[in-house]
């Protein structure tokens, strides 16, 4: 037990950070123009400030998935036998969201590319919730009342509301007294 009280102040900090999450994710379907699966595929996510790139391979049902991405702008590239080889730039991943991307493959010599530049979309397609990031610069020069605290802004974000104040009900005058 002893042991216990000397450890604890080191583990239980451990354990509250394990649930903050700072990486996003990066899904998708590999097709043909069928829209059949293509399953083997090679898709490589290469993180584009840094150069750090994640391999993997696409299931039976054609899907890729890369789960523990550090935030910034990637390019996907997919390549498989008999097909092109695809790639798509600026793709935004955020933290504690999951981008997706579908790839419809064309057939093709190994040594032809289709390259597709189009903006991401901003619509979560894998979960319900409603978030906007804040960037830093937008925090730090925002005009906000001494202690600075950000949770202010949080009215100014979509779908958010304030909570309204319960206001206390009228005290119920008392009931007349009728005497005979």
């Amino acid at each position: 037990m002893r042991w216990f009280k000397l450890l604890a102040p080191f583990w239980l900090p451990a354990a509250q950070a394990a649930g903050q999450i700072l990486y996003g994710g990066l899904v998708g379907n590999v097709t043909d123009k069928t829209e059949a699966a293509v399953p083997g595929a090679t898709a490589t996510a290469t993180h584009e400030q840094t150069g750090a790139a994640r391999t993997t391979t696409t299931s039976e049902a054609g899907l890729y998935h890369f789960a523990t991405l550090a935030p910034g702008s990637y390019t996907l590239a997919i390549r498989a036998g008999g097909f092109r080889a695809y790639s798509r730039a600026g793709i935004g991943i955020g933290a504690n969201t999951t981008t997706r991307v579908n790839a419809a493959l064309e057939l093709g010599e190994v040594t032809e590319q289709v390259t597709v530049e189009a903006a991401t979309l901003t619509l979560q397609t894998e979960g319900a919730e409603v978030r906007r990031e804040v960037d830093r610069v937008i925090l730090e020069n925002a005009p906000l009342p001494l202690g600075r605290n950000y949770q202010i802004l949080l009215g100014t974000l979509p779908a958010s509301r304030r909570r309204p104040t319960p206001t206390p009900s009228p005290p119920t005058p008392p009931a007349p007294c009728v005497t005979r």
